[in-house]
């Protein structure tokens, strides 16, 4: 990157985290409509006992929540990428607005943020489904 980068610059890199934000929305509004799903289909498949039917759904469900956890740590390292790069190259007579509004770049917090957590979340809840379904009390 350029260090002599200008408020066009800014605008640039504010609209790929922008970008990044939006495919952050997508990616956990599809995990939760997909989840929301499987765990109807789950109480239709509880009912009838269809042992393999449940099993097939909270591996599904682990999948949903491997692939979605990926793509949502993806988009979270690539913002993280565009705003060290911009700390390290602004200018220091840069004036304008910062590239993002508030940046906690402190790693423990963001596992504690929803597009983090909710995978794991659904991953264990489908994990503990198959427990207590396969291995009754």
């Amino acid at each position: 990157m350029s260090s002599n980068w200008s408020k066009s610059d800014a605008e640039t890199v504010r609209n790929m985290i922008y970008k990044e934000d939006e495919f952050i929305n997508h990616r956990l509004t599809w995990l939760v409509t997909l989840q929301g799903l499987l765990f109807a289909a789950l109480s239709f498949a509880w009912d009838n006992e269809s042992q393999s039917l449940i099993r097939l759904l909270a591996i599904v469900g682990m999948v949903v929540s491997i692939t979605s956890f990926v793509g949502l740590w993806s988009a979270r390292q690539a913002i993280r990428t565009l705003l060290s790069g911009w700390k390290e190259e602004k200018p220091s007579g840069y004036v304008g607005p910062d590239v993002i509004g508030y940046y906690n770049p402190c790693k423990v917090v963001e596992f504690f943020l929803p597009w983090l957590v909710l995978p794991v979340l659904f991953f264990v809840v489908w994990i503990a489904v198959l427990f207590i379904y396969c291995c009754p009390a």
